[in-house]
């Protein structure tokens, strides 16, 4: 299960759209497995915060923090151009 939060631009720093990643080949049982696996690990383990002045706790995380564990566990690297990517 994964608990989306109320969509809100009040916070937005930087929004673009991405037209391609490559993804590793996997079969999409694989890739449900390790989603489910970072969704679990997110709804058990973690705190949301949305900003904190201070250091993070170890398990402290936000929108961003979630999409790059995604990321990580599904062996996606994706890559900017331009500004971004600078």
């Amino acid at each position: 299960m994964c608990i989306p939060k109320k969509i809100s631009s009040s916070m937005a720093l930087l929004t673009m759209d991405v037209e391609t990643l490559s993804i590793p080949k996997q079969s999409i049982s694989v890739l449900a497995e390790r989603l489910a696996h970072v969704v679990t690990d997110w709804n058990v383990n973690y705190h949301y915060i949305n900003f904190n002045l201070g250091a993070k706790k170890p398990f402290d995380g936000n929108c961003q923090d979630f999409v790059n564990a995604v990321l990580d566990q599904l062996e996606i690297t994706p890559t900017f151009s331009g500004a971004l990517g600078s």
